[in-house]
């Protein structure tokens, strides 16, 4: 049986992995992060926006029930809601706002005035630790 990639790998691939790079390496993001990195967070916190998770705890509980995925998803971090709940507490919140800046950015210039409105609205994390 070939490999198929998942969708949400698919939609990974639209993002811009040096723009990511450079806003972590700017606020030293990965300082002292042994195995789950800003981009494992990255992609924890993507997957529950996408999948419309309400809490960080249904978040790892998906996340932990497909753990045979997530190396082929991109995370290469194990996932535990203590990691999870962890990085959103002591990552510097200023690498997402400027890495949201960017990706609005990007948006915009792609797709013309369609987005405009949507994506100037200022970024506002949707989920809080249980």
């Amino acid at each position: 049986m070939g490999f198929q990639e998942t969708v949400f790998s698919q939609l990974v691939k639209l993002v811009d992995h040096n723009e990511f790079r450079r806003c972590v390496a700017r606020y030293s993001g990965d300082y002292r992060s042994r195995s789950f990195r800003c981009w494992d967070q990255f992609l924890c916190m993507l997957f529950a926006q996408w999948g419309e998770k309400e809490s960080l705890r249904s978040t790892c509980f998906v996340l932990e029930r497909m753990s045979g995925k997530l190396y082929h998803m991109g995370i290469r971090g194990r996932v535990s809601l203590s990691a999870l709940s962890g990085a959103n507490q002591t990552r510097d919140w200023r690498i997402w706002r400027d890495y949201a800046n960017s990706l609005k950015g990007f948006f915009i210039k792609k797709s013309g005035t369609r987005w405009v409105k949507i994506l100037q609205q200022p970024f506002t994390p949707s989920i809080q630790a249980q």
